[in-house]
């Protein structure tokens, strides 16, 4: 019986102590709540705030979706739900950065044995998780699989020059089209987008986009169009940005 105790110390609600289990207090429900070395939590024995004794018992855990055990202790009429390993971490090990985290070091959401917990950073439970099998270093991430479809969409849609990228096929409007009719990090043109949006150009920014186009820009200040290479950095204002040449920008 004894055994089987501390193999699932979770399940076991019996209110006499597991051999060598040892209680401390939660922080911030000092005198109400206490959590043990296995990871079982106890309600202690104490008159309510309506003046009502209440009993000393060990607390039943609930099962979260994702495999770790939580307890809800209340206080003040308010509920509060807490992980089982957060728990027993902050009553009996110690974090030396805010960085790090608390990690099972068989990876047993349900064993929160203090002596099944460590406190380390997320890198150092990834590689425990190869390690054990748990992850595979070929799981993709986020970025990783974006960079890979950005990949792949430019060997579908790019068009190349001397084996640089020069221009790109809108998968929108089947067009080829200079890079600078694309927003950055974006598959569509601009006017693909922009109609995606419900976004219409007309007046000035209708003339300013056919010719950046075109690679002009017309100077907010002699007026002239000129190539960009004769713009330097844009300067924004109260009516927006100004764009003007590097001659008038000496002037």
């Amino acid at each position: 019986m004894e055994q089987h105790r501390i193999l699932t110390p979770w399940l076991d609600t019996d209110l006499a102590d597991i051999d060598g289990e040892e209680w401390r207090d939660i922080r911030g429900y000092e005198g109400a709540y206490q959590v043990s070395s296995y990871g079982r939590i106890k309600s202690l024995a104490r008159h309510d705030r309506l003046g009502r004794f209440v009993r000393a018992r060990i607390r039943r855990l609930s099962f979260h979706p994702q495999g770790f055990t939580t307890v809800g202790l209340r206080q003040d009429g308010l509920e509060n739900s807490y992980a089982i390993m957060l728990l027993v971490g902050n009553a009996f090990l110690t974090k030396q950065h805010p960085d790090q985290i608390y990690m099972h070091r068989n990876k047993n959401q349900l064993d929160n044995r203090v002596a099944n917990i460590q406190v380390g950073t997320w890198a150092e439970s990834h590689s425990l998780d190869l390690a054990l099998g748990k992850k595979t270093s070929r799981t993709p991430t986020l970025v990783a699989y974006q960079q890979q479809r950005a990949a792949q969409h430019l060997e579908q849609f790019g068009i190349r020059q001397q084996g640089q990228l020069s221009a790109k096929t809108c998968p929108v409007c089947l067009v080829a089209q200079p890079l600078t009719a694309y927003y950055k990090n974006h598959h569509r043109c601009k006017a693909c987008y922009l109609q995606k949006l419900g976004i219409k150009s007309v007046g000035k920014l209708a003339a300013s986009q056919a010719l950046g186009e075109q690679g002009l820009r017309k100077c907010s200040k002699c007026k002239q169009i000129k190539p960009f290479a004769d713009f330097g950095n844009s300067k924004r204002n109260a009516f927006g940005k100004q764009y003007a040449c590097k001659a008038c920008q000496k002037v």
